[in-house]
C-alpha cells in the first residue's frame, strides 16, 4: 500500500470531527476527580491493548514502512522533487479544504506539525520511486496500489513475524529494527473516530481507579469472581449463532490474544470490580423486595428462553416499484416455503437461501436464544413464539417490515434463583461505569 492513502484515511474526518481544545496543563487526555492521564500512557495502553491484533499490526506495519522507505532512499541518495512534495501539499490541503476545515487543524488534531506532514509525503514519493526502480517501470509511471503494497509486503514480512518475540513495552526488536508500543499506538490513537478513542480512555481511568475506589468501599477482588466472569463470557460466546460454535478461547486465538493473557489483564478486574458492585446495587435483601411489576419486568429479561430461528420476508402497504410484495404476497409466498420445512435443519436451509434478514441469515436464520422482552425483537415475534410449543414451525407472522416464519427448536427454563440474579446483575455493568465516570467527574479530549 502506499503512503499517501495511509495519511489521508489518518487525516480523515471521523464520525464525530468535535475535538475538545488541547489540555491547558501539559498534555493530558483524561482528567477526573483526584487523577490525571497522559497521553502517553494512553498511548502505551493502546499499543499494549492492540499487540499481536490487526489494528496493531496494521498500525506496526505503517511504521515499518515508513522506516523501510526511509532507509532504503537513503542508501540510494534519492531526492524527492520538491515541486511533487508541494504538489501533495496542495492536494491534502484541498482534501481539507473540501471537509470544511483546513490541513493545518487536521494535522495538529493528529499529533502532527505540518513540516512532518510534508516529511510523510517525502516518504510517499521516495516509495513509488522506490517501487518503480524495482520493477523496472518506465519514469513517470505510477505503481499500481497492488505492486506498492506487494513490494512493501515482501519486505516487511518477516518483520512482522519477528514482532511476536518483542519484549514487554516493544512492538518490535529484532535486529536494527525497534518501535516502541508507544509509538505504535500514537498510530492507533489518530486513526481511532472519536467515540473509539473516548470508550479506550474509559476503560483506561477505570483500570487506574478501581482499585482505590475498592479499597475505598472496603471490597476485595478475589480470582473466584474473575472466574465467574470468565465462565460468563463462555457462556455469552457459545450462545451467540454468528460465532457459528466458536468457544471464547477460539475467539481470542482469533484477536491475537490467549486466556493466560486475559487472566493476567486489567481489563478483566475491571469486570471484576463491576461484578462487586453490581452485587452491592442488586443485593440479595433487593430482590427479596422487588414489587410484583418488578419482578415481572426481570422475569421477561432474564427467565424462560427460547432458541429461536426465523425468515423473514420484506413487504410493503403500499407498492411503489413492481418488486415489492404486499403482506398477503410475502404471507402465501411463505406459506410454500413452510411446506418443506419439515425440520430445523429444512428450515435452516430455506433461511439461509431466501430470507431477506441478512444479520440472521448468514447463520442459517438463527438469532439464538431469545426472552419474552428482548431489545431489537418485535414484539409480535416475541408473542409467537413464547405462545408456541418446542420444535414447532409458527408463521407466517406480520410484523411492521413484513411477514416471518419462525422455529423454536428448544425451550430453557427460567434459571436458578442464583443464576436469574447473576444475571441480572451482569446486565447493569455498563450503567455502573457510567455512574463511576459520572461520579468521578471524568473528561477527556474527546468527552461529548
Amino acid at each position: 500500500m502506499s503512503l499517501l492513502p495511509i495519511l489521508l484515511t489518518l487525516l480523515a474526518v471521523q464520525d464525530n470531527p468535535a475535538v475538545a481544545a488541547p489540555s491547558p496543563n501539559g498534555d493530558a487526555v483524561a482528567r477526573w476527580q483526584g487523577g490525571a492521564l497522559e497521553a502517553a500512557r494512553y498511548e502505551r495502553f493502546l499499543g499494549r491493548t492492540f499487540r499481536g491484533k490487526r489494528l496493531g499490526q496494521e498500525a506496526l506495519s505503517h511504521l515499518l514502512q515508513v522506516e523501510l522507505v526511509r532507509r532504503e532512499a537513503a542508501s540510494l541518495g534519492l531526492v524527492a522533487p520538491k515541486a511533487e512534495v508541494e504538489a501533495r501539499m496542495a492536494k491534502a490541503r484541498k482534501a481539507a479544504d473540501q471537509m470544511g476545515t483546513s490541513l493545518r487543524t487536521l494535522v495538529k488534531e493528529r499529533g502532527l506539525t505540518l513540516d512532518g506532514f510534508r516529511d510523510l509525503l517525502r516518504d510517499s514519493i521516495f516509495h513509488e520511486m522506490l517501487v518503480r526502480r524495482d520493477l523496472g517501470l518506465p519514469e513517470g509511471a505510477d505503481p499500481l496500489p497492488t505492486q506498492l503494497h506487494e513490494w512493501t509486503e515482501e519486505r516487511i514480512r518477516s518483520l512482522l513475524e519477528a514482532s511476536a518475540g518483542a519484549p514487554p513495552g516493544m512492538a518490535i526488536q529484532h535486529g536494527s529494527w525497534a518501535v516502541t508500543e508507544a509509538e505504535v499506538g500514537a498510530v492507533i490513537r489518530a486513526s481511532l473516530p472519536d467515540v473509539r478513542n473516548q470508550e479506550y480512555l474509559e476503560q483506561l481511568v477505570l483500570q487506574i481507579h478501581l482499585p482505590t475506589w475498592g479499597a475505598e468501599k472496603g471490597l476485595v477482588l478475589t480470582d473466584d469472581i474473575l472466574e465467574e466472569e470468565i465462565e460468563w463470557r463462555r457462556a455469552e460466546v457459545a450462545g451467540n449463532p454468528v460465532l457459528g460454535g466458536a468457544t471464547y478461547e477460539t475467539l481470542l486465538a482469533s484477536q491475537g490474544s490467549t486466556l493466560e493473557i486475559v487472566r493476567a489483564g486489567a481489563e478483566l478486574r475491571v469486570a471484576g470490580w463491576l461484578r462487586l458492585l453490581s452485587r452491592q446495587k442488586w443485593s440479595d435483601a433487593r430482590f427479596a423486595t422487588l414489587s410484583p411489576e418488578e419482578r415481572s419486568a426481570l422475569d421477561a429479561r432474564f427467565g424462560e428462553s427460547r432458541s429461536v430461528s426465523w425468515f423473514l420476508l420484506r413487504a410493503v402497504m403500499e407498492k411503489g416499484d413492481p418488486l415489492d410484495r404486499s403482506f398477503e404476497e410475502a404471507a402465501e409466498e411463505l406459506n410454500q416455503y413452510a411446506g418443506g420445512a419439515t425440520n430445523v435443519e429444512a428450515f435452516g436451509r430455506a433461511a439461509s437461501l431466501y430470507s431477506e434478514d441478512e444479520a440472521s441469515r448468514v447463520s442459517q436464520g438463527r438469532l439464538g436464544w431469545l426472552h419474552r422482552a428482548e431489545e431489537g425483537i418485535d414484539l409480535a415475534l416475541l408473542d409467537a413464539v413464547f405462545a408456541a410449543p418446542e420444535d414447532s414451525l409458527i408463521g407466517p407472522i406480520r410484523i411492521p417490515v413484513g411477514q416471518a416464519l419462525a422455529w423454536v427448536d428448544a425451550i430453557q427454563p427460567a434459571p436458578e434463583r442464583a443464576a436469574f440474579r447473576q444475571a441480572v446483575r451482569r446486565s447493569f455493568h455498563q450503567d455502573l461505569r457510567r455512574e463511576i465516570l459520572a461520579e468521578i467527574s471524568l473528561r477527556t479530549l474527546h468527552s461529548p
